[in-house]
């Protein structure tokens, strides 16, 4: 993995796109410290500075945090803030393509989508992704983070609506704007790693209101990453958040082990502009050495 000087690296968001080639002008767009509700706080954060490490190690700015309902434990990996100060996991960011999770469910929710095969058709404009440029059905577009295809089901949706089932998951700070189409690419919502655990936690619990079908049609079928031989399954989203100067990378979701039950992790990390060649990949690989080492993963360490 590339070293990058950490004078470029810092703890704000950015304007930003999600996954895409084609960045919009960037605008200068502040992070915010995310509040938890009297349930969230409950939680016992552990922090764990020597797992930074493997972030600090491979160039980057950033966190990670694994949130453990057996224990209700969030483990943190940084040192404890000083009094007064946010940990980086407590800061709100621009989510982008992570939100095609709550935005895959409000599709279906709404009838704007009837199932995963739910297709939509490529308008001929060529993208620089070239997995973008061809027709999709919902789980593809998931997979494949084609932003123009939720662009359309968010249209479909339209302001009101969407802005119903933001603010009913209680999803970060639930301002989705004026710009139906962008707002969680470049836009005003925001959210921070420890309420990207938490809204999966209620998730995949079943503590949303949606139907059990749509339910299980997000936690079978369009979420679901990688089914490993030992039973373990990973379901989880990637993110992408770009400016002329900085890159922000996501990576949400959980393990599920049979023995020994479900997680939940996000992992943010920091780079300058332009980023690694390794930055989409590393988004993925930390994280699954991180959870390698808290032991829910058969993974080689970085």
């Amino acid at each position: 993995m590339r070293k990058l000087r950490s004078s470029l690296l810092v703890l704000t968001c950015f304007g930003c796109v999600a996954e895409s080639a084609n960045p919009p002008a960037p605008a200068a767009l502040p992070a915010d410290r995310a509040a938890s509700s009297p349930s969230e706080q409950a939680l016992r954060v552990e922090y764990r500075p020597e797992l930074g490490e493997v972030i600090a190690k491979a160039g980057y700015v950033g966190t990670f945090v694994l949130l453990d309902p057996a224990s209700e434990r969030l483990i943190v990996a940084e040192p404890e803030p000083i009094a007064g100060a946010s940990s980086l996991a407590e800061t709100r960011f621009v989510p982008a393509s992570t939100f095609k999770i709550p935005h895959s469910l409000i599709a279906l929710e709404t009838g704007v989508a009837d199932g995963p095969e739910f297709a939509l058709a490529w308008d001929g404009v060529v993208h620089d992704i070239e997995a973008w440029n061809h027709d999709h059905v919902l789980r593809t577009a998931y997979r494949d983070s084609v932003v123009w295809y939720y662009q359309e089901l968010a249209r479909r949706i339209g302001t009101e609506p969407m802005q119903h089932f933001v603010d009913a998951f209680e999803y970060g700070n639930r301002d989705i704007g004026a710009a139906i189409d962008r707002f969680w690419l470049d836009g005003e919502l925001r959210i921070s790693p420890r309420e990207q655990v938490e809204f999966l936690r209620r998730l995949h619990e079943g503590q949303l209101p949606v139907s059990d079908a749509n339910l299980a049609i997000m936690l079978d079928d369009v979420m679901v990453r990688e089914r490993r031989s030992d039973g373990t399954l990973i379901r989880a989203k990637t993110g992408w958040a770009q400016s002329s100067e900085q890159n922000l990378g996501w990576f949400v979701g959980s393990v599920e082990r049979g023995d020994r039950g479900r997680v939940y992790f996000a992992t943010l990390i920091q780079a300058g502009e332009p980023a690694p060649d390794s930055f989409r990949s590393d988004r993925v690989d930390l994280s699954m050495a991180l959870l390698g080492q808290l032991g829910w993963l058969e993974q080689a360490p970085l």
